[in-house]
C-alpha cells in the first residue's frame, strides 16, 4: 500500500511539473519530444519490473532451499512444546502426589529430535539461512544447554526449568513462524 501511495503521490508530481514546464516556460513540444518521453517512461517501467522480477525469484529460491528443514523444525519446535506441556503438568501433579512415571513416556524423544534438528540447521543450513534467524537460533541453543545444565545441577527447580524452556521454545517458534511467512510469500498475520 505505502508503495502504491508514493507512486500516486510522484506520478502527480510528474504530471504537475510537465504543465508547469509546458505552460509556464513556453515549451516547444513536437512529436519527437512526446516520443521521446514516452520511451524513457516505458524503459523505466520494464527496469522496475525486471528488478522486481529478480527480487521476486531470489526470495523463491531462498524458500524452495529451506522450506523442508524450516518446516521440519518448526514440526520438531512443536512436539517440544507439546511434551513440555506434558512435563510440567506431571511435575505439578508430582508435587501434589497424584502422578505416576507412566504418564511421561516418550516425551524425551520430542526433545532429542529438535536437539538433532537445531544441530543440523546450524551445521548444514545456517550458510543458506539470514544471519539474524541463525543467531536467534545459536542463542535459543546456549539459553536451552544452560537451562539444561542449572537444573541438573539443581540451581532450578524442574518445574522452573520446563516453564523457562516453554518460554524459549514459544519466542523460538513465534519467530520461526514469521520467518516463514514472510520468505514464502503468505504474509504473517
Amino acid at each position: 500500500m505505502l508503495k502504491f501511495t508514493a507512486g500516486i503521490i510522484l506520478g502527480i508530481a510528474v504530471g504537475v511539473s510537465g504543465v508547469y514546464v509546458y505552460y509556464c516556460l513556453s515549451f516547444e513540444f513536437d512529436l519527437s519530444h512526446a516520443t521521446n518521453i514516452i520511451i524513457a517512461a516505458a524503459t523505466l517501467f520494464a527496469v522496475s519490473i525486471h528488478f522486481d522480477a529478480q527480487r521476486t525469484a531470489n526470495k523463491n529460491r531462498i524458500w524452495d532451499t529451506n522450506k523442508e528443514m524450516l518446516l521440519d523444525l518448526i514440526h520438531s519446535l512443536s512436539k517440544a512444546m507439546n511434551a513440555t506441556d506434558l512435563e510440567i503438568e506431571y511435575e505439578l501433579k508430582h508435587q501434589a502426589g497424584q502422578s505416576s512415571a507412566e504418564e511421561i513416556e516418550g516425551q524425551a524423544a520430542s526433545f532429542d529430535d529438535l536437539d538433532r534438528k537445531i544441530d543440523y540447521v546450524l551445521s548444514v543450513y545456517s550458510p543458506l539461512m539470514e544471519s539474524n534467524l541463525v543467531v536467534d537460533i545459536k542463542t535459543f541453543k546456549s539459553e536451552s544447554d544452560e537451562i539444561t545444565r542449572k537444573a541438573l545441577k539443581d540451581e532450578v527447580s524442574n518445574l522452573e526449568a520446563y516453564e523457562e524452556m516453554l518460554g524459549k521454545y514459544e519466542a523460538l517458534y513465534g519467530k520461526l513462524v514469521k520467518f516463514v511467512g514472510r520468505i514464502s510469500g503468505i504474509k504473517y498475520t
